[in-house]
């Protein structure tokens, strides 16, 4: 406008006239000062208000999504939710406040730009959502195929949009090798897993859930075909035991499916004692029913990871059995049931080893339960010092 009307231009102020009042929302106003002729400021102001009568209204529409499908709105790095706004030309905003809650708790998800493009946003937030009920069925679906410790999943219900009144990937993954989940919790940051094994409050094992898990479910799959093949039989049987080989190797006798395992020793009467690498428990096998790990099933990461519960120690120095008792009750144990974890610090073992120590919670009742201070409630611990955890 400058260039064709030969007048000067510039804005005062930073909204609504005020210099320095720093508002910058939509409804903000501005004063805009033209200086040069009075034709050339007739001329300019005539295209400026042509500008604005041109420009379509901003509109602001909120909605609603499940928490637990918020991660597939944002993408890895934020690049699907860059990806929406590029595509719709709205601006997409979702809710930061971060507390822990049930994970089919709705977070706000705010919607700015013309009718056309909010339109077009919801349209592909809702190919998201339907993207992840999909992977949620099949989470179902994985959870309930390990029948074989009696676990149940529940099914999430439909994800949809709600608006808010204005107020096949393959298990088989590059790895430097058999590496452990044991880093892969994040400070601060609250994920939802499944509790595995249980020794007791000081010592359990979780499993993250997301992709991994269908991944993994695939694996045993897999493996369990591999181990019933004939070339598992003739060039995999295992003749020696060697603690640390990782094995292909059923849970009970009557379970079909196999697992990877890592030999820890052979007991007197000839069992193997086995370390299942993707759950954290332990059972006793015959070496004929094991097979050693085919080299391409060792390049998933282990999905068991070994945790300890942050703030709390056991009453009188030792976990009693109903306490453990409780513990697994709280968490679900093995019982494929999500509930919400979040680290707070890492203790350190030998060989440089940091065992996550965590905050677990239970949000599928009324109200969420800090599970360790529901220990103490009831009597089974009392609160520590998180730096004696640490070190």
């Amino acid at each position: 406008i400058q260039k064709e009307t030969g007048a000067w231009m510039h804005f005062q102020g930073k909204g609504n006239g005020q210099a320095g009042s720093g508002d910058s929302s939509n409804n903000s106003s501005r004063i805009l000062v033209i200086q040069g002729t009075p034709e050339s400021a007739h001329q300019a102001e005539l295209l400026v208000h042509q500008v604005i009568a041109e420009t379509p209204t901003v509109l602001t529409e909120e909605i609603e999504v499940p928490r637990y499908a918020i991660g597939r709105i944002i993408g890895k790095g934020g690049v699907t939710i860059r990806e929406l706004t590029s595509v719709s030309g709205a601006k997409i905003v979702i809710d930061r406040n971060e507390n822990f809650t049930n994970p089919d708790h709705p977070k706000t998800v705010t919607l700015s730009g013309s009718r056309k493009q909010i339109d077009c946003a919801l349209v592909l937030i809702q190919d998201k959502l339907e993207e992840e009920e999909q992977f949620q069925a099949q989470l179902s679906v994985a959870a309930a195929n390990r029948d074989h410790r009696s676990r149940n999943q529940t099914v999430k219900e439909h994800i949809k949009i709600t608006p808010v009144a204005r107020k096949d990937e393959n298990w088989d993954i590059p790895s430097s090798g058999c590496v452990s989940c044991q880093e892969s919790l994040l400070n601060d940051v609250y994920v939802e897993v499944y509790v595995s094994a249980v020794e007791h409050p000081g010592h359990f094992w979780v499993q993250m859930i997301g992709t991994k898990a269908l991944q993994l479910e695939q694996l045993q799959n897999d493996m369990t075909n591999f181990a019933c093949s004939d070339d598992a039989k003739l060039n995999f049987a295992v003749k020696e035991v060697n603690p640390g080989e990782l094995v292909a190797a059923r849970y009970e006798e009557n379970d079909g499916t196999y697992y990877r395992a890592k030999i820890l020793g052979e007991t007197p009467d000839g069992k193997v004692d086995l370390y299942f690498v993707d759950f954290g428990d332990n059972a006793y096998a015959d070496k004929e029913t094991i097979f050693r790990l085919r080299s391409d099933f060792g390049s998933f990461p282990f999905q068991a990871v070994e945790c300890m519960l942050a703030n709390v120690e056991p009453v009188g120095g030792k976990w009693s059995e109903e306490s453990i008792a409780c513990f697994e009750e709280l968490t679900y144990c093995a019982k494929w049931k999500s509930i919400l974890a979040r680290v707070t610090t890492y203790k350190c073992l030998k060989g440089d080893v940091k065992l996550p120590v965590v905050q677990l919670f239970n949000t599928r009742g009324p109200e969420d339960i800090d599970i360790g201070m529901e220990l103490v409630k009831k009597g089974f611990a009392v609160l520590c010092d998180s730096d004696k955890q640490k070190d």
